[in-house]
């Protein structure tokens, strides 16, 4: 009879590992982030002309390609772009502060980065407004 409990107290114990396991736990018991699909945060979405706007950049398990572009979303034109990591694909979470050039004009922006989990551009629009 001990050596049955023995092996159902193992079992036990080897079940509780892989239900932890399984919900994505750390051993601090933080959820780890693991996710398909990259995700652009614009903070705030209304801007001025020389002023800063935050762009937080969540990539998916397969990365995004590390430039940030800026294109006016009337026309689709390009204004600009930016590094947001130093490697080709950017895997980590990043935040990056960009400043609003005085020459933009006002209306309706976005930045886009490349998903390399969904194939393509994935954005986030934001606002310029002119002082």
């Amino acid at each position: 009879m001990e050596k049955e409990n023995k092996l159902l107290l193992g079992a036990t114990i080897i079940l509780i590992g892989l239900i932890i396991i399984s919900m994505n736990f750390g051993i601090t018991g933080s959820s780890i982030r693991i996710s398909e699909e990259s995700e652009i945060e614009v903070k705030p979405s209304i801007v001025f002309n020389g002023e800063n706007i935050n762009i937080l950049v969540r990539p998916s398990t397969k990365g995004v390609n590390n430039k940030a572009n800026f294109y006016i979303e009337e026309d689709n034109l390009r204004k600009t772009s930016i590094e947001i990591c130093n490697n080709y694909i950017c895997s980590k979470e990043t935040s990056i502060n960009f400043n609003i050039p005085n020459g933009w004009e006002q209306g309706v922006y976005s930045v886009r980065v490349y998903d390399y989990g969904k194939k393509e551009f994935i954005k986030k629009e934001f606002t310029v407004r002119n002082k």
